[in-house]
């Protein structure tokens, strides 16, 4: 099985595990910074330590959002409306998460298209060479 080794921790992960720095969005990306200052687009870590930073970007937003709900119980329709931004909000971020998701794949998906190419292109070279010694051999 293939693995690869997290920037972060340094562990040593699956390769169906790998993220690279390039797909994750800018606002996890930059919750990765303040705790790793040397990671860059180029550096690579797993979908678990993925979600432990989407975990404390979702934190990040929603603490503040929590302390208004308190400040403005009283007022009904502020309330509402806070509800409703809420859930845009909630929305907007799982789409995210989801084209991240979508990038990964397909990013996965190009490399065994790669893969399967470079297989098919030694076979080829197998026959053509396997031609070859016939056509000698009938000289």
């Amino acid at each position: 099985m293939k693995t690869f080794i997290s920037s972060i921790s340094r562990k040593e992960f699956p390769i169906s595990e790998q993220v690279n720095g390039k797909t994750i969005s800018k606002s996890i990306f930059d919750v990765i910074l303040k705790e790793h200052l040397g990671f860059s687009k180029k550096n690579v870590i797993s979908t678990s330590e993925l979600a432990v930073y989407r975990q404390k970007y979702l934190a990040a937003l929603q603490a503040p959002v929590i302390m208004m709900s308190q400040n403005r119980q009283g007022e009904k329709d502020r309330e509402r409306a806070k509800q409703d931004d809420m859930v845009n909000l909630k929305a907007e971020l799982e789409i995210r998460t989801l084209h991240e998701k979508v990038d990964h794949l397909i990013i996965h998906q190009q490399q065994e298209l790669l893969n399967m190419q470079q297989v098919q292109v030694e076979m080829l070279e197998d026959i053509l060479k396997q031609i070859d010694k016939k056509s000698l051999l009938a000289r």
